[in-house]
């Protein structure tokens, strides 16, 4: 197992997508894993909403004025809601 230096010397943010889909596994892995972050005093006070319609990623990708038009061509976008 990799120790968290590496993992974040690492690190990277993805702008260009292979078109390729993900398996409803691969999502609820990815959720799965969000689920388990840390959060203060374990509220967990957040919500995670999966988008994967082309057409909704496209409208969320003009809901920001800069940097955001790659989330029209991601396969997923996952919108984190936190009180």
């Amino acid at each position: 197992m990799e120790n968290f230096s590496d993992l974040i010397k690492k690190r990277r943010s993805t702008r260009k997508f292979a078109g390729e889909t993900l398996s409803q596994d691969q999502v609820i892995a990815l959720l799965k894993a969000a689920l388990m972050s840390p959060s203060s005093k374990r509220s967990n006070s957040w919500q995670f909403i999966a988008i994967e319609d082309k057409a909704m990623l496209k409208k969320l990708a003009g809901c920001k004025e800069e940097s955001a038009a790659f989330i029209a061509d991601a396969a997923l976008a996952v919108v984190v809601l936190a009180d």
